[in-house]
């Protein structure tokens, strides 16, 4: 119980609110007014309630390498973007055949995914692939699923030799040979190391696909430019640059 504290000591409330109302009683009858009417509550008002927006969003999608090779380069990409981007395993991880990973990465979004095997060669490659955050994905990579028609076809296809003779009395040090649908030359398959006249150098390539070649000097003036080359399984064929 709270107490009031006199200079007498302290005096439980009850005796001081005792002697207030003796107090009041000696003097007269007490008044008892009635407070004015303040009116009912006011109206509650129906407020729609808002949507909820998460802008941190994330799906988790479950990666399994079925391929029959271990996979050292993984790439997941906004299929918007020019390009692919880092590859997310890094320089030390990889995916062993037969193992799964699992990453958790932004959802709502529409990705291109791409597994290369230790040589950087594409195992497969999904294109357009929408990942909603309402549920998990799942991608098996097994080498085949999720590639078009002309990616299938060439990892079936065998091999054929293209023998490039430098017929010219310059230094070939730029050699680009892409395939003809390509958008872009890609990287000069030379390296450091120039064809001086009269050499040659042998390269693999995929049969029964459609190339263009083009070789250049030191300058990176043209020195002569094929527009279809195309080997059958097995065949060595000759391009003698110059002629």
């Amino acid at each position: 119980m709270k107490q009031f504290v006199t200079k007498f000591g302290k005096l439980p409330i009850i005796c001081a609110l005792s002697a207030l109302v003796l107090a009041s009683l000696a003097c007269g009858s007490i008044q008892v007014q009635q407070l004015p009417q303040q009116g009912g509550l006011p109206d509650i008002q129906e407020v729609e309630p808002i949507e909820s927006v998460n802008l941190g969003d994330e799906t988790l999608i479950s990666i399994t390498n079925d391929s029959g090779a271990d996979i050292c380069y993984l790439f997941i990409a906004d299929a918007a973007a020019s390009d692919w981007g880092e590859d997310i395993l890094g320089a030390k991880d990889i995916i062993a055949d037969g193992a799964t990973v699992e990453y958790s990465i932004p959802a709502n979004i529409t990705y291109d995914l791409r597994a290369d095997n230790c040589s950087e060669e594409t195992v497969e490659e999904l294109d357009d692939v929408y990942l909603p955050a309402t549920e998990n994905a799942n991608w098996v990579i097994d080498g085949a699923d999720g590639r078009n028609e002309d990616q299938a076809a060439a990892a079936t296809a065998g091999t054929a030799e293209l023998i490039v003779v430098n017929g010219t009395d310059d230094t070939i040090c730029y050699l680009y040979i892409a395939e003809k649908t390509s958008p872009d030359w890609g990287a000069d398959v030379l390296g450091e190391e120039g064809v001086t006249s009269g050499g040659q150098v042998t390269f693999e390539i995929d049969a029964d696909v459609e190339y263009e070649a083009l070789a250049q000097n030191c300058d990176q003036g043209t020195l002569s430019e094929v527009d279809s080359l195309v080997l059958g399984d097995g065949e060595a064929g000759e391009w003698t640059v110059g002629e």
